[in-house]
């Protein structure tokens, strides 16, 4: 009861009452009698009949009471608030209410979601939030003097569903069957949404070293590497997304190149091929493999190379790239030398006729000189009167008398 609430008293019929408060004086009761400030109180009551007959001394516990009880809401977990006030919670998240009353005691706890009664007790109630989307906690909490109080609602949203997200490599890059090879300066990058309570944080991890953010740059060491992603949203789901493995290849394709007619070293580091020779390159690469090859007269203007590359005077250039962009070139040490050695006969003892013949004395000798620019003298040869060929060292004697026919040829 409240404080000046009037109390009931049943008086006997033709008698009358008297009643002290708190053990103070008995005083009759005339009217009505009201309950005192609120507290724990006794009340003495004894009453008189017609006859004069007294009742033995009763005594009542008055606990007036005019405070209405505590109604206390709470949330296990308790929920996070999103920088935008948003407090979001979790599906399976228990929502209890308490009622508190120290004087009179509390009578019962009502706990609403969405404005029904969800659950109702003699002290507390409780429930579990489960449907995502939206939602009003509030509850109502009454005492045994029939003071009432209501909890403040609660507006929240239940979100049980994690982001959604995906990894990537972005750069150079290329899939051999089932192997993914990048090149060394790949970038990784996760990507995250979360349709109800947004994501809150994101972490990514280079081979199980984690960092918070949502990327990687390049730097990688040539080798096996793997790349994990998590976030988590504002309600505390969590999600991570698929393991992203891959080779890094930071080694150009080997790259050869041969003629296929015969070459000759004159030192240098230059090798003569004759003039229509053709060069057949093989170009390899492990793991990226060779993506192309390309040829190029003066190492700026490229092009495709066919199975065989036409070989020019000045040389060729040649570049071989493999799918991830790592390229090597060389300059293949073959030059074409289309031009014949140079002959010069010299007869020192002899006399040289307007005909072109030259007139020796028995015993002595002629003198072949051989020059070529290119890819220099291999051998000098002569021969009389069109007989066999003979190497010629320097000099050639002539110890016979008569006229002879001398042919000289020289190969470069």
């Amino acid at each position: 009861m409240g404080p000046g609430e009037p109390l009931r008293i049943e008086v006997p019929a033709g008698g009358r009452a008297e009643y002290a408060l708190d053990g103070g004086v008995m005083r009759p009761i005339e009217g009505e009698v009201r309950a005192p400030q609120r507290g724990e109180h006794w009340l003495a009551l004894v009453t008189r009949d017609a006859l004069g007959a007294v009742s033995p001394v009763r005594w009542i516990q008055l606990i007036v009471d005019s405070e209405s009880p505590q109604c206390q809401l709470s949330l296990d977990p308790a929920p996070v608030e999103h920088p935008a006030g948003e407090l979001w919670v979790r599906p399976g998240t228990t929502v209890s209410l308490r009622a508190i009353d120290a004087l009179s005691g509390p009578s019962s706890a009502e706990l609403s979601v969405d404005g029904s009664v969800a659950a109702s007790g003699a002290s507390t109630a409780s429930t579990t939030l489960e449907r995502e989307g939206r939602t009003r906690i509030g509850g109502v909490c009454r005492d045994d003097a029939g003071n009432r109080s209501t909890a403040k609602e609660v507006k929240l949203t239940v979100d049980g569903t994690p982001p959604r997200g995906s990894l990537r490599l972005a750069g150079s890059q290329v899939e051999r069957g089932d192997l993914l090879v990048a090149a060394p300066d790949v970038r990784a990058e996760a990507q995250w949404s979360d349709d109800l309570s947004g994501v809150a944080t994101t972490a990514i991890a280079r081979d199980g070293t984690w960092q918070e953010g949502e990327h990687l740059e390049g730097r990688w060491q040539e080798g096996e590497h793997r790349v994990e992603a998590r976030a988590s949203d504002w309600a505390g789901n969590e999600a991570t997304a698929r393991t992203l493995a891959f080779v890094v290849d930071a080694t150009p394709p080997s790259l050869s190149c041969s003629p296929e007619s015969a070459a000759s070293d004159s030192g240098g580091g230059v090798a003569w091929v004759p003039k229509g020779t053709v060069l057949r390159c093989t170009a390899e690469d492990t793991p990226a493999g060779v993506k192309k090859v390309e040829v190029s007269a003066d190492g700026v203007a490229w092009s495709p190379a066919g199975e065989t590359i036409a070989l020019t005077a000045g040389g060729v250039h040649v570049r071989a790239t493999d799918g991830v962009g790592n390229v090597v070139r060389i300059v293949p040490p073959y030059r074409i030398d289309a031009t014949p050695p140079s002959l010069e006969v010299v007869a020192p003892g002899g006399t040289r006729q307007d005909t072109g013949e030259i007139v020796l004395r028995r015993g002595e000798a002629v003198t072949v000189r051989a020059k070529d620019d290119g890819s220099g003298v291999a051998r000098v040869e002569y021969r009389i009167d069109g007989g066999r060929w003979s190497p010629v060292q320097r000099r050639v004697v002539f110890r016979d008398t008569g006229t002879f026919e001398m042919e000289i040829r020289a190969v470069d």
